[in-house]
């Protein structure tokens, strides 16, 4: 009878030992997923700040104005009247002091310089180019030749027509 109870209390204890390893290993399992899960937050945190540091950077602003700049085309009325408005028109527009607008205004000022110089760099690259495919095409001719590259469509009595000042070619 002894030896009943022992085995008996032997096999409750190596039942309550499995149970409780096997409790231990989903606790560990658990922790190991909530470590997971708050690494995972952490790098997603850390990746989403570095993605607005470098669009902040691109614009020349800091965080703190490019945060300003997205609760303005989430949260106040640019989302409705210009959602598509670059940062630094937004931030001049709707700041709130001079010093302010001259800050934007001189960002914006820079960031044009820099992407109208590469546009004008291609475009002459562009011209030269076409001159070497097309020698004897014009970009764009106002008669009734068919070779036109780029026809003019057009009703009225006025027309825009940009001449380089510096072109000493006579007129044909």
């Amino acid at each position: 009878m002894i030896l009943k109870k022992q085995i008996c209390l032997l096999l409750l204890l190596s039942f309550m030992s499995w149970d409780l390893l096997a409790n231990s290993q989903l606790v560990s399992k658990d922790l190991d997923s909530t470590k997971s899960v708050e690494k995972s937050d952490e790098e997603s945190r850390n990746t989403q700040e570095e993605r607005i540091k470098e669009k902040a950077s691109y614009w020349g602003l800091t965080v703190t104005e490019w945060q300003k700049y997205e609760k303005l085309i989430n949260e106040g009325g640019r989302r409705y009247w210009s959602p598509n408005l670059d940062p630094l028109t937004t931030l001049g527009v709707e700041s709130e002091t001079q010093e302010e607008r001259e800050h934007y205004a001189t960002l914006l000022a820079k960031k044009e310089f820099e992407r109208t110089t590469k546009e004008l760099e291609f475009q002459r690259i562009y011209n030269r180019m076409f001159k070497q495919l097309y020698t004897n095409v014009l970009p764009v001719e106002l008669d009734d030749n068919p070779n036109f590259v780029a026809p003019l469509n057009y009703e009225g009595d006025r027309m825009i027509l940009f001449i380089d000042i510096n072109c000493n070619s006579p007129l044909k």
